[in-house]
């Protein structure tokens, strides 16, 4: 908790029209959709413009507790999800 973890991206896709990069991480806790800033080059990301939670990889955490995984994201607190946005411990190896 609190540690920065090391994001592996699931998916990423530039966007021609708008020049602007998506890209779906998990960090082994939780999984964030980025959406980047625009950027000319498709191979370089601009600046992370918005972020939005996708998923849990633990069970919900209780609100109080968000603040202990920060800088990072949180993983979503209870009553804030659907069941099936929080995938269950054994259901992640």
């Amino acid at each position: 908790m609190g540690e920065e973890e090391e994001e592996a991206v699931l998916f990423a896709a530039y966007s021609n029209s708008s020049r602007r990069h998506a890209m779906l991480t998990d960090n082994g806790v939780v999984g964030v959709l980025y959406l980047h800033a625009p950027s000319d080059d498709p191979e370089r990301t601009g600046d992370i413009e918005a972020s939005c939670f996708v998923f849990n990889r633990v069970e919900p955490i209780n609100l109080k507790d968000v603040k202990n995984f920060r800088p990072g994201p949180p993983p979503i607190a209870t009553g804030y999800a659907a069941r099936r946005g929080c995938l269950s411990p054994a259901r992640n190896t």
